[in-house]
């Protein structure tokens, strides 16, 4: 589904910008 892809990039655009000192994998 597109939808799904795009709360995918979402997540991962937000990883990136935000500093994460502790790594998490869903």
């Amino acid at each position: 589904m597109i939808l799904q892809s795009m709360i995918v990039s979402s997540i991962e655009l937000l990883s990136l910008l935000r500093p994460h000192r502790k790594e998490r994998k869903f």
